[in-house]
């Protein structure tokens, strides 16, 4: 199993209401996908001495170019693998 090392770093999560679209029987999933679509940018996640928002984790090619800034030209590929401490069989 990989560990990978991280920290909540900024959260900011106002009340707010939403609509949740379900295709199909899976309610539960949705809501919780429109949830994490909502909150995303108001997540920050520091890993690797790098921090990105968590829109940024779950998209990383919608953000590429925020995360070429952020890690100086590195690629996010190079830069996840890194962040690999310890692996078991």
């Amino acid at each position: 199993m990989k560990q990978i090392h991280y920290r909540l770093t900024h959260s900011i999560i106002a009340a707010s209401r939403g609509v949740a679209y379900a295709n199909g029987d899976d309610v539960a999933e949705a809501v919780a996908s429109a949830v994490v679509d909502e909150i995303s940018t108001d997540v920050e996640i520091t890993a690797g001495g790098v921090t990105m928002h968590l829109a940024a984790w779950l998209n990383p090619d919608h953000w590429e170019s925020d995360w070429q800034e952020a890690l100086d030209g590195s690629s996010f590929e190079e830069y996840v693998a890194g962040l690999v401490t310890s692996e078991e069989a």
